[in-house]
């Protein structure tokens, strides 16, 4: 039986991607990242002071929290091309809603033509303090979850004349998903033993453990996982052998749940 993920979307969207779990801590939490790319435009470089990343779970001011950037600083948009893009920021998160991400610029933006002038750009001030995009995402445990901002460069400079330039930022985000997960419960749920999930290596033809986790209180969630095949082994810690399910049959963005495996 498969769980699907449900998410509910205003405006762009959020995508999963993929992490290994060698613990049953992704039980509550989910892997949450931002990652920027860009369309073409017409200068040699455009280059964004990006200074943090938050998220709301609320939707109210006082609920924005930090998403750790991966660097602080200045970005070449032109960088993130045809399909390119990097890793902004990203964090395991408590697992359940996000209402709206924004970007924190700072003061260090410019663009650089092609005849190789470098021309500072003005923010206007409702953007200093963050652009906001509206999300209302329900994040699952377990799955992680990738949020693509496109900062559209073309649309965002705006030549104003007199050779000045200012930048109103234009985003779009749009989702793409990559992993899915596993789930399921030991009984007695006293019982504590270790989850393995096998995978088959189509090089050496031989099954690989991809991820573990310890159970203590029953229930666990591998998350993270690649699309394909399992074999999901369950051993106990004393007193029974170990139990296996094969054919477990991972989809991108969905929870398998593989219901109870009982010993007795």
């Amino acid at each position: 039986m498969r769980k699907n993920l449900i998410l509910g979307l205003i405006a762009g969207g959020i995508a999963l991607g993929g992490f290994s779990s060698c613990s049953n801590d992704n039980a509550t939490t989910s892997r949450f990242e931002v990652r920027l790319t860009d369309a073409p435009a017409d200068y040699a470089k455009v280059l964004v002071d990006i200074q943090g990343v938050e998220y709301n779970v609320s939707g109210n001011d006082g609920d924005w929290k930090v998403l750790p950037l991966s660097r602080t600083g200045v970005y070449n948009l032109l960088d993130f091309r045809n399909g390119v893009d990097t890793l902004l920021a990203g964090a395991e998160i408590s697992a359940g809603k996000i209402s709206q991400i924004r970007l924190k610029l700072g003061e260090n933006n410019s663009v650089v033509t092609k005849s190789g002038e470098t021309i500072s750009m003005k923010v206007p001030s409702g953007s200093e303090s963050g652009l906001k995009l509206n999300l209302h995402a329900e994040l699952k445990a377990g799955i992680t979850y990738v949020l693509t901002v496109d900062f559209d460069a073309a649309k965002s400079v705006v030549k104003e004349g007199n050779g000045k330039y200012s930048l109103k930022p234009c985003l779009r985000t749009y989702e793409k998903a990559v992993s899915g997960a596993v789930a399921g419960k030991v009984t007695p749920d006293t019982l504590s033993a270790t989850v393995y999930l096998l995978k088959m290596n189509t090089v050496s033809q031989k099954n690989d453990t991809v991820a573990t986790s310890i159970v203590k209180s029953g229930s666990f969630l591998i998350g993270g996982l690649a699309e394909g095949g399992y074999t999901v082994q369950v051993a106990p810690a004393y007193k029974y052998a170990p139990k296996s399910v094969q054919n477990v049959n991972v989809k991108v963005g969905d929870i398998f749940d593989l219901g109870v495996v009982a010993f007795q």
